[in-house]
């Protein structure tokens, strides 16, 4: 998340997005302009009314979830959050491991709607590095 937020102020984007993390130390971190930050719990999402609120509430165009690094977060929070997402907004899962890739492949099919667009990054110690990018839009530029 650091990354994305350092490559939007670099660039002078015009955009506000929502940053959501398991670590509430990470939330503290004063030099994220524009970005809402809020913790979330990707196995206790009854616990996350106020980022709900908050997707329904603003016309969010960038999400960042950057939780847990396990297939069972992930794949929970993408299920349920993505209902919340705009149109023409993205949403990004970070740090994907190679076990879950069989279920990103098959996600198009379960989500005709939207457009994904798998990234494999560089490796970062023991971790797979994978991006996964999502686009709500009827038309594609991922």
């Amino acid at each position: 998340m650091k990354a994305f937020s350092e490559f939007i102020r670099n660039n002078n984007f015009n955009l506000d997005y929502i940053g959501v993390d398991i670590n509430r130390n990470f939330l503290a971190d004063p030099s994220r302009e524009r970005v809402t930050l809020m913790h979330f719990d990707q196995l206790e999402l009854n616990s996350n009314e106020s980022l709900i609120a908050k997707l329904k509430a603003d016309n969010v165009s960038l999400i960042i979830e950057d939780g847990l690094h396990t297939a069972e977060a992930n794949i929970s929070a993408f299920v349920n959050l993505i209902s919340f997402v705009n149109q023409g907004a993205i949403y990004v899962v970070e740090d994907i491991n190679r076990n879950q890739l069989p279920f990103w492949e098959e996600a198009p099919k379960l989500f005709p709607n939207l457009h994904f667009k798998v990234r494999n990054m560089t490796k970062v110690g023991p971790y797979d590095n994978i991006q996964v990018i999502i686009h709500n839009s009827k038309v594609t530029w991922i």
